[in-house]
């Protein structure tokens, strides 16, 4: 597991800006956690502090149970990857498996080796038949699956994932959360950072950030159920959440805690077939 004690981050610009306070967290392995919080809320400094890219100003994290000290940092980038906003900027070569091959080569793994595990992980991602394609030539959503792919090929067991899907059409973000869904079903750790309430439902725990801080915690129906402390920190609940909402505010029988679409839909109907 991947453990905060206590943990914040501040930067100096020139004056000091807390922008993580005192965060205890648990990420245990298999799980599939999502951070949700409105911008400045500091999302993407927690997923860079997960992913030891950033260390906290107080407090520890602690990956295993070992802080960063006990453990070697190519172990550390072996065991967590993470998936940046904008997959262009983690694109580094001219071609698609010359770019899944970068962080392999740079570990000395043999020319054989490194054509098995390309080939694996270009299978994963469903871009093998572009390997020998310039990355340029990718839709967003192939890029960003390429981007995952040479994560990917350090076999990681925690991904950090920071808005993948914000720069994607709907067909790209459809693809790329179907992918996560699937890595997270064969046992990779999920870390995603969202501020799509769809992709957040899909989570088994939701972490809702404000001003650094966890401001509600626990699984998405329970979360979303909290429509008005949602709206308290300038965020959306999820529509048909808030639309369960209204009608329960207007005195009508439907279930305040409905969340599912499906199950909205069959209220809905029983309500109208009664007026």
């Amino acid at each position: 597991m991947i453990e905060l004690k206590n943990v914040s981050f501040s930067y100096y610009l020139p004056e000091k800006v807390d922008v993580i306070k005192n965060i205890n967290l648990i990420v245990n392995k298999g799980e599939f956690l999502v951070i949700i919080g409105r911008n400045g809320s500091g999302k993407s400094t927690l997923g860079r502090l997960i992913s030891f890219i950033l260390e906290p100003t107080e407090g520890e994290v602690l990956i295993d149970k070992k802080p960063k000290m006990e453990i070697d940092y190519l172990d550390i980038r072996k065991k967590i990857g993470m998936v940046f906003q904008n997959p262009d900027n983690q694109i580094v070569s001219q071609i698609v498996e010359e770019d899944v091959a970068f962080g392999l080569e740079n570990l000395n793994y043999s020319e054989e080796e490194i054509r098995e595990k390309i080939d694996d992980v270009l299978n994963e991602v469903g871009l093998i038949e572009f390997r020998k394609f310039p990355p340029n030539f990718l839709s967003g959503g192939q890029k960003q699956k390429l981007a995952i792919a040479g994560i990917l090929v350090m076999e990681p067991q925690y991904l950090v994932l920071d808005e993948p899907t914000s720069l994607l059409d709907p067909k790209g973000r459809k693809d790329v959360i179907e992918l996560i869904k699937k890595l997270n079903k064969k046992g990779i750790t999920i870390i995603l950072i969202t501020h799509r309430m769809e992709e957040a439902i899909l989570g088994d725990r939701v972490l809702v950030l404000n001003d650094g801080e966890i401001f509600l915690e626990g699984n998405p129906e329970e979360v979303f159920t909290e429509v008005e402390k949602i709206r308290s920190v300038g965020l959306s609940p999820p529509v048909f959440t808030y639309l369960s909402y209204l009608i329960k505010k207007e005195n009508f029988n439907i279930d305040i805690k409905l969340w599912k679409l499906e199950e909205i839909k069959k209220e809905i109907l029983q309500l109208k077939s009664k007026i």
